[in-house]
């Protein structure tokens, strides 16, 4: 079984991220526009309104996602596909969804609900944990050169820790044990979320700790 969401903390930090920079410019930019036709109180109450059905709704999908009721949560993306089809909950519900996909052995359906998010999502955290989620689906059906080919498209971020420890894997799958240990090194620096993981690769590896 392939672990996708090897760190969890990254989509609740792709969560935060997102509306720490893009909340307050999404609904200012949205009153500005529509100002002139709902008004500013009614605008604002519709605003409100919608977002918090569709986070009543993510809620509801992420409760079932947690105790496995794959059905539940497919139908609950429906909902969110074909009634808050603008809103940042059908990314995250795709997120839940294509976990319980691995999980249930369907790797491509996975991968397509995580390239959707890459995709149509507009806030880089999310593209970037969309990637990381499928370049492990490609490491993990043994395509190194897909795995490879998604990292190097991938920018300079918060999440390059994240790239590091999957480039490792790949080396260490190509059996290029130095290069695996650098980037090992590399993960444990920009502080990946499986530190411990991490340095029980490199003692694996021999590796003594020197140039640290």
């Amino acid at each position: 079984m392939v672990d996708i969401y090897a760190s969890d903390a990254e989509q609740a930090e792709a969560l935060k991220k997102w509306w720490r920079e893009n909340g307050k410019s999404v609904v200012g930019g949205l009153v500005i526009g529509l100002g002139g036709v709902f008004g500013w109180q009614s605008w604002m109450q519709y605003q409100e309104t919608s977002a918090a059905r569709a986070s009543f709704q993510y809620h509801q999908l992420s409760r079932a996602a947690q105790v496995g009721e794959a059905e539940s949560v497919e139908k609950q993306v429906g909902v969110l596909e074909k009634e808050y089809a603008g809103s940042v909950y059908r990314l995250f519900g795709h997120l839940e969804l294509a976990r319980l996909k691995v999980e249930a052995g369907d790797l491509a359906g996975a991968r397509q609900l995580l390239e959707a998010v890459m995709a149509d999502a507009d806030d880089p955290s999310l593209r970037q944990v969309a990637r990381l989620r499928i370049a492990r689906l490609h490491l993990a059906q043994g395509d190194l050169d897909a795995a490879e080919a998604l990292l190097g498209q991938a920018s300079e971020d918060g999440f390059v820790g994240e790239f590091q420890a999957i480039k490792g894997d790949i080396a260490l799958a190509r059996g290029d044990q130095e290069a695996a240990i650098a980037a090992y090194r590399a993960a444990l620096e920009n502080q990946a979320g499986n530190s411990a993981t991490l340095r029980l690769k490199l003692d694996s590896l021999g590796w003594d700790g020197e140039g640290a």
